[in-house]
This record gives C-alpha cells, sequence and structure tokens, in this order.
C-alpha cells in the first residue's frame, strides 16, 4: 500500500511525502530499479543530493542502461 501511495504523492509532485512513503518499501525491496529512480528524483528535488548521488552511482554501477 505504502508503494502506491507514494506513487501519488510522486506524481502529485509532492516529493517529501513521496519520500517517507517509497523509502519504506525501498528498504524491503533494495533491488527495485524503478523505485531507485523515483527516489533518486525525490531527493534531488528536496535538495536531498547526497543522497541522490549516492542511489544513483548504485544504479549505474548496477546496470548503465
Amino acid at each position: 500500500m505504502s508503494e502506491m501511495l507514494g506513487n501519488q504523492y510522486f506524481m502529485a509532485r509532492n516529493y517529501f511525502a513521496a519520500i517517507s512513503e517509497l523509502e519504506e518499501v525501498f528498504e524491503k525491496n533494495p533491488s527495485n530499479k524503478s523505485l531507485k529512480r523515483k527516489i533518486i528524483i525525490c531527493y534531488t528535488q528536496t535538495n536531498d543530493l547526497k543522497k541522490a548521488l549516492i542511489l544513483f552511482n548504485e544504479l549505474v554501477e548496477e546496470d548503465i542502461n
């Protein structure tokens, strides 16, 4: 349920609310690339650039495509 709510917040550009929901789901499934991309966008939009860069580097190392 939190992933659906997080996606709704993300689509509404409420990135602060989306982060709290999506991070919870991401902790349970860290291999979800789509979710990781959304969280990276949320971090960049909320000026948490260090976290965004860390996740971005992980994503590039896993699959550059």
